[in-house]
């Protein structure tokens, strides 16, 4: 693996956090275009497996392509050959039949990879690129993409692999996932029952201490459920590491990854979450504290988990939140009984600086998938890589089949509305597949370059799926939805993860460093939050700060710094700021 500059790391957020986007895939093999066909007739000879070529007749009858990755046992009820209309409409163009498996431990991948057990197609994360590297398990692909145009057209996200997804023969043996992904949302915000939020005659929410006074006024209105349960202003978790005493800073343009802030109204320029007075770890336990003070701080979240929490936004046992995925239930039965009521966030203010509102993923995310160098079938591999990194295959992934369950006769593209069904109802998406294997393939991002991977996301589907609450909400804001609201109101909106992409892996030494460092600053964060008094709190505080200096805190930091001048050359040499925000 070359480490020449700096080699690749990408951790997770957010269950918003989160996922990042969806498949895509291209023109079954009865329809293809010469542009997207792959035809295993003329693989060039240089590309070779430990296995035996099969005959024409073995792949037409017999060819059954293996997958897992780290991903897929969030999505996989059936283990297995697939046999649901998607999944058969995949076989029908790749000619192989897909079964797939959960990749559930590391333990597990590391005996099947000593073993030899490898599946024929495996997405995994960074982490263990090199151990598949090292152990000759994956095929080298260099030839093999030449054959699937809908891949190879990914100039920059190719380049990056061969260059720090390799080893130093800077050859090609993985492909990320969702490169040019770009989205826009409200996931994370300062949400509030907004129906309460009427009663009180909306004032304005201009900063913390503003929402934690609505949140307070609402709970005095409203001090019980319907089941004469406590109702808090906020109930949070915070098992869930640096993410759970972060949030909050996104909301001002900070978006976190462990030790760094990376501040959007600046480029991405890193600054430090101890050190930084407005950092998203201050900026989140200041929130805490007010509302701790304010008396509406579940007493529960220092000891409660992310179930825990989310179910008493299912009971209503609270009257805000810092994400949308606190309150998807309550507000879909909302929703079914057609009443104007739920949660939503406070809008941004026209001409907001920064504001977290989405990702924008030059290079794609940490998922790399690579093909075995034991499979019979690689040109059949290749074959599904190329179809699910087009759009109309990516609109099979996510939509359904094409004439049944979608169209574009004529130019215009519509849905059925039994396809539409399977939004919701998690029943009909195991049935039919729709969306069922959008978070398991590699693959194009919903919208991409301009074309609409996931016709679920066309504007006259959404407008139509809205709650008559969102309805009111969009309309007396003057907008379409959030992505047009984050438009008009915010300069800065998404994060650029080409700055992750490109971190380094750090050497066991400063990572021992880190990890001891953030140990202690999620056990101070609780005693800073529970400070009985303002002097209190700013003693503690500063006191957090010293201490954290004393753990060769500027060791770290200079480390990070070093390579801040790094990554940003190769941004910028290879045009990566460049997306749909700045154009």
């Amino acid at each position: 693996m070359k480490f020449k500059k700096f080699s690749v790391v990408l951790s997770m957020s957010l269950a918003i956090i989160m996922s990042v986007s969806l498949i895509g895939c291209s023109k079954s093999s009865s329809t293809a275009t010469e542009s997207t066909k792959v035809d295993s007739s003329t693989a060039p000879a240089a590309v070779t497996s430990d296995a035996p070529a099969p005959t024409a007749a073995a792949v037409a009858n017999d060819c059954t392509l293996k997958l897992w990755g780290f991903k897929f046992n969030q999505s996989i009820d059936s283990p297995g050959v697939q046999t649901d209309p998607v999944s058969k409409e995949i076989e029908r163009v790749v000619g192989c039949k897909i079964e797939l498996y959960p990749q559930e431990s590391e333990d597990l991948f590391s005996t099947k990879l000593a073993s030899g057990d490898m599946p024929d197609v495996m997405g995994v994360n960074r982490k263990f690129v090199q151990k598949l590297l090292d152990a000759k398990a994956v095929l080298p692909l260099d030839e093999l993409v030449k054959q699937a145009p809908n891949v190879s057209q990914f100039d920059k996200m190719l380049n990056f692999d061969k260059e720090f997804l390799s080893d130093a023969d800077h050859k090609l043996y993985f492909i990320t996932r969702a490169p040019e992904d770009y989205t826009l949302n409200l996931d994370v915000g300062m949400y509030l029952r907004w129906d309460y939020y009427k009663e009180l005659g909306s004032p304005p929410v201009n900063n913390v201490d503003d929402y934690i006074k609505v949140l307070s006024d609402m709970v005095k209105k409203h001090p019980t459920n319907d089941k004469g349960k406590k109702v808090y202003g906020l109930s949070p978790w915070f098992d869930w590491g640096m993410w759970s005493w972060t949030t909050p800073g996104y909301l001002n343009g900070m978006w976190n990854n462990g030790l760094i802030d990376y501040d959007m109204a600046d480029n991405m320029k890193p600054l430090s979450v101890v050190t930084n007075e407005n950092s998203s770890y201050w900026t989140t336990i200041d929130l805490f504290y007010k509302a701790k003070k304010a008396g509406i701080l579940d007493p529960d979240s220092f000891t409660q988990k992310f179930d825990n929490s989310i179910q008493k936004g299912r009971d209503l046992q609270v009257v805000g939140g810092l994400g949308n995925f606190w309150f998807s239930d309550p507000n879909k039965v909302f929703k079914d009984a057609g009443e104007n009521k739920g949660f939503m966030a406070i809008p941004p203010k026209e001409g907001t600086k920064a504001r977290w509102g989405g990702y924008w993923q030059p290079l794609g995310a940490d998922s790399h998938y690579a093909i075995s160098s034991k499979t019979k079938y690689p040109e059949q591999a290749m074959k599904l890589y190329n179809y699910l990194y087009s759009v109309e295959g990516s609109r099979t992934i996510n939509n359904g089949i094409k004439g049944k369950d979608w169209d574009d006769a004529g130019g215009k593209l519509t849905v059925t509305p039994e396809a539409l069904k399977t939004i919701d109802d998690k029943d009909a998406e195991i049935k039919t597949g729709i969306r069922r294997y959008k978070d398991i393939f590699p693959g194009l991002p919903e919208n991409f370059r301009g074309e609409y991977t996931n016709l679920f996301k066309l504007p006259e589907f959404t407008i139509n799926n809205y709650s008559p609450l969102e309805k009111e909400y969009y309309a007396e804001l003057g907008v379409t939805g959030a992505a047009d609201l984050l438009q008009k109101r915010v300069e800065n909106k998404v994060a650029n993860t080409a700055v992750l992409l490109l971190r380094p892996l750090q050497p066991d030494d400063l990572k021992r460093i880190d990890d001891k460092i953030m140990d202690y600053m999620l056990k101070a964060a609780v005693k800073v939050v529970l400070a009985k008094d303002d002097a209190e709190y700013a003693e503690l505080k500063q006191k957090t700060i010293e201490d954290i200096k004393g753990m060769d805190f500027d060791k770290s930091w200079k480390y990070w710094e070093g390579i801040t001048s790094t990554i940003s050359d190769y941004i910028a040499k290879n045009d990566l700021n460049r997306n749909p925000d700045t154009k």
